[in-house]
């Protein structure tokens, strides 16, 4: 699959970490907050898009839940060993034997976020490459 991204989210909090990239600039804000909006009108606006997640453990005797959710609901899924390569214009990964590149265009400080983001959801679930 491949996703020119023209759209990068970043969450780091308390109960989980998440990157997502996104096909489509988009303000859905009309279309949630129509009342008449169905499920295809906000994915429609959405676009094509990939979200690579880690949500914490609540506690010492559950384990961290890494997943990869994508416009395509049926490729989605959890991981245990995802490998990532991290290019300062892209990202390459193998996920369920599918080959996945996604190209961006950001700045140093988004590079780094993305960078640091992606190594916390890494750790111990997969193993993340650094290129120049």
């Amino acid at each position: 699959m491949f996703l020119h991204c023209k759209r990068i989210e970043i969450s780091d909090e308390y109960i989980g970490s998440g990157v997502s990239f996104y096909e489509n600039e988009f303000d859905n804000t009309h279309v949630v907050l129509n009342p008449l909006s169905s499920i295809k009108d906000i994915t429609n606006s959405i676009g094509n898009y990939i979200s690579i997640n880690k949500t914490y453990a609540e506690d010492e005797f559950e384990e961290d839940f890494c997943y990869i959710e994508q416009s395509d609901f049926d490729k989605s899924g959890e991981f245990k060993n995802l490998t990532i390569d991290l290019y300062p214009n892209k990202i390459t990964m193998l996920f369920n034997e599918e080959l996945y590149e996604i190209n961006f265009e950001i700045d140093t400080a988004m590079f780094i976020k993305l960078k640091n983001t992606l190594e916390k959801i890494m750790y111990k679930s997969g193993k993340i490459t650094h290129h120049q």
